[in-house]
């Protein structure tokens, strides 16, 4: 599992061709998945980030690009993607690079449409030991509902988001306590970038917050097991 460290270390972004002037690319460093940049003409289009030293992961979120060409300059990471559409989602861990670095994002032109992304997150990230085996995954309904006084079902779709929960094996001095208290206390609810797994990895890229605070429990002298819930942002 990894957590994208939520403090960013994008100095810039740029795009080619321009953006959409109503989808600007600062919407890829919001909180809301679903107010996306959007580029100006229906073809490939380039994101030029200028990236802080340290960084080491990228994650996209919410695009409608079939696939995403990832190449860090410094790290002679080059890279095309393909986009499950079900799945929109991209993480990369690429390593640590110490000098600021240029990555470039390209997003393959959807056809009719303008590509567009949510979400782009890069900085330094959280690795820890994979899920335990029983993680669970599921949906959540924002739609509006509503049983009328004849039986009938009122439904207006709204969105539906991936859910996770399950439980990792943590040692108790580093991996518990930064999960605990440096990554869960310090940031509450406000969404991250997760890879909660690294098998299938484009079915496990997800932007989202913690459904519930995390809990553990300290079953052995030196390691805990640590619970926790997640839910697609919006």
């Amino acid at each position: 599992m990894y957590i994208i460290n939520p403090t960013s270390k994008i100095a810039n972004i740029a795009s080619l061709p321009i953006s959409d002037t109503a989808y600007p690319v600062q919407n890829l460093e919001d909180d809301f998945r679903t107010n996306p940049w959007k580029s100006s003409a229906s073809s490939d289009t380039t994101l030029t980030l200028t990236v802080n030293s340290g960084a080491q992961a990228i994650g996209i979120a919410y695009t409608n690009a079939p696939a995403v060409r990832v190449q860090v300059v410094d790290a002679s990471y080059d890279t095309t993607h393909t986009i499950d559409s079900g799945h929109p989602s991209l993480f990369v861990y690429y390593g640590t690079v110490a000098a600021q670095h240029e990555i470039i994002l390209t997003f393959a032109d959807p056809g009719a449409d303008e590509p567009y992304c949510g979400i782009v997150r890069c900085s330094d990230a959280y690795k820890f030991k994979n899920p335990e085996y029983g993680l669970k995954e599921g949906l959540k309904d924002y739609s509006v509902e509503k049983r009328m006084n004849n039986g009938a079902l009122y439904y207006k779709k709204g969105n539906i988001v991936r859910t996770f929960s399950g439980s990792i094996y943590t040692t108790r001095d580093t991996q518990f306590w930064v999960f605990l208290h440096t990554i869960a206390r310090a940031q509450g609810k406000v969404p991250m970038f997760w890879q909660v797994t690294d098998v299938n990895a484009t079915n496990w890229a997800v932007f989202a917050e913690l459904g519930s605070l995390p809990s553990g429990s300290h079953d052995y002298p030196n390691a805990s097991m640590m619970s926790f819930s997640l839910v697609e942002a919006v």
